[in-house]
């Protein structure tokens, strides 16, 4: 199974080496891919992405095999450079232990947002990445999951949008100041005035409302507390009806009840079809 077999020790030592990968050794390899974890296509649309755009980063978590040529780590490494289709240089590991896979990916996960700041130096909250994936389409995930290059690009294009997005509302209100309601105000900021979107922010936030024109962000309000309550998990529906609720407050139309679109109201450049 081993695209490079005079480097397998005969004393069984695990050790390690620096591989160019080429698609053809990839698929000799993944022949020895048994019983691993469910392969994530939408994973591996990544790995591809970064490897056509020159983003592909050496490290340490790379390929790995047992001593009988069983791949322990990188099937979704190995199935990228399949379909990218040029040779990608990779740390390969050898003679691991078969035990070895229970632990492997087992520690303490990075979130994206500890990859952002230590990899690029950025200041990201989970929930800056939150606002970002919906701001830009990818609130359901599946094969529109960006990249860490993608969505540090995206984070500093929009970056003073999402700033005035996650500030706006001075304090967090459970089942309110949702990632959904943050994102809607990120896209607002390139089409409302930005002072009534603080108005917005302060009627929503308190739920004291001054006049008729308030009424939409009550009526959101009261539409954001009950879907918390109801358990809801559908971010970017969230996030539509929030856009035609601010729209709503921006016109200063009287509405009293929030009704979700099919698209958003406020485009987004280059916003995915979520």
């Amino acid at each position: 199974m081993f695209g490079n077999k005079q480097n397998r020790k005969s004393d069984g030592e695990m050790f390690s080496e620096t591989v160019w990968v080429t698609p053809d050794m990839a698929k000799r390899w993944l022949a020895g891919n048994k019983k691993n974890r469910r392969l994530s296509q939408a994973i591996v649309d990544q790995y591809v992405r970064d490897m056509a755009n020159g983003e592909w980063e050496l490290n340490p978590d790379g390929i790995s095999f047992s001593p009988d040529g069983v791949l322990l780590n990188g099937q979704h490494r190995l199935n990228a450079v399949t379909i990218y289709g040029k040779p990608v240089q990779m740390y390969v590991t050898y003679n691991a232990p078969l035990k070895s896979r229970a632990v492997l990916d087992g520690g303490y996960k990075r979130t994206r947002a500890h990859r952002l700041n230590i990899a690029f130096g950025m200041d990201c909250t989970d929930k800056t990445v939150a606002i970002t994936r919906l701001l830009c389409g990818d609130g359901k995930g599946g094969s529109g999951k960006r990249t860490l290059h993608e969505l540090r690009n995206e984070i500093q294009k929009h970056r003073e949008a999402i700033r005035f997005a996650e500030k706006v509302f001075g304090c967090q209100k459970r089942g309110i100041t949702i990632s959904s309601l943050l994102a809607a105000m990120a896209a607002a900021y390139y089409h409302v005035d930005h002072d009534r979107l603080r108005h917005f922010a302060d009627v929503i936030v308190t739920g004291m409302c001054t006049e008729d024109g308030d009424r939409a962000a009550i009526a959101l309000r009261d539409h954001l507390l009950s879907a918390s309550a109801n358990g809801a998990k559908d971010r970017d529906a969230l996030m539509r009806a929030c856009e035609q609720a601010i729209s709503c407050f921006a016109a200063f139309s009287p509405r009293s009840f929030i009704r979700t679109p099919k698209t958003h109201t406020f485009p987004v450049n280059e916003r995915r079809s979520a």
